[in-house]
């Protein structure tokens, strides 16, 4: 099997624990890159939490975020496609989420948007500390929601976390019953609610169709429940040993853990015996 491009998830699968992409990884996607591989990012993040790794990689290719909700360009800071939920939607996921004592983040156009923080959301700040200013993750306090939401801005996603899984659980199934959503799990704790039909498979074709790329020609990585539709997009889906017993019995492949390498350790004889090949 001959091929051609790698779409890599982040959280859990690219990164570490620390954040990181690890040396080792690192290196062999810039051997895959001089072997002229297409390498994407896909992600359930926001562009500006995203923009460092995919800097630090120095990758040209479109950056697929929120779970594919859109997809942009770092280099010339804009977007390529989306497609956003409406003013009437994401009131209606705001109104139904207060009710449910759910804790709510809005992602905007130009930035994650939050009305009381979280652990989560500090520790994306500190870890963004390090880069430059220009690819630091934007994160705005806002008083309420629905002033940003009647202002007409781009409402890419909602993420809804809560401790308490069946709260969640109902929460999601009440708004999926409401309105046209995609609600994808990103963590035991976190749904990512967006609009019906997008997800991380569908934005990842069309970016292999801009490519002149098959599927058949793809290997991807994941770890969660919101990879699962690039996983079966791709003639490699690979699942992270650090997945969801779920993921991996979804997936063509299970490598080691993201602490571990895991990627490396499918890339690495891969990478190696075609460039023997080509000796």
């Amino acid at each position: 099997m001959t091929y051609r491009a790698i779409a890599l998830d982040l959280d859990g699968t690219l990164l570490n624990s620390q954040q990181q992409i690890d040396p080792k990884t690192r290196q062999l996607l810039q051997v895959a890159r001089e072997q002229q591989y297409q390498i994407y990012l896909v992600t359930g993040r926001h562009h500006s939490s995203a923009i460092g790794y995919h800097a630090e990689l120095a990758l040209e290719t479109p950056l697929i975020c929120c779970n594919g909700a859109y997809s942009y360009d770092r280099i010339n800071q804009e977007v390529l496609d989306g497609n956003p939920l409406n003013p009437e939607q994401a009131l209606k996921i705001v109104e139904m989420a207060r009710k449910s004592g759910v804790h709510l983040l809005m992602y905007l156009s130009d930035a994650m948007t939050y009305e009381e923080p979280t652990q989560h959301l500090l520790s994306m700040q500190r870890h963004g500390q390090d880069r430059p200013e220009n690819l630091r993750p934007r994160l705005r306090h806002l008083a309420n929601f629905e002033q940003r939401i009647q202002a007409g801005d781009t409402i890419w996603k909602f993420v809804l976390s809560d401790s308490h899984s069946d709260r969640l659980q109902q929460l999601v199934s009440k708004l999926c019953d409401a309105l046209p959503l995609s609600c994808e799990w990103s963590w035991h704790d976190r749904v990512d609610v967006a609009l019906a039909g997008n997800c991380k498979g569908s934005r990842l074709a069309q970016c292999l169709i801009r490519d002149d790329i098959s599927p058949r020609e793809l290997i991807a990585f994941g770890d969660n429940y919101n990879d699962l539709s690039m996983l079966q997009l791709a003639a490699m889906g690979v699942a992270m040993g650090n997945a969801d017993q779920n993921i991996k019995e979804q997936a063509d492949r299970v490598t080691l853990s993201n602490e571990l390498s895991g990627i490396a350790h499918v890339l690495e004889p891969l990478l190696t015996s075609e460039f023997c090949s080509q000796e």
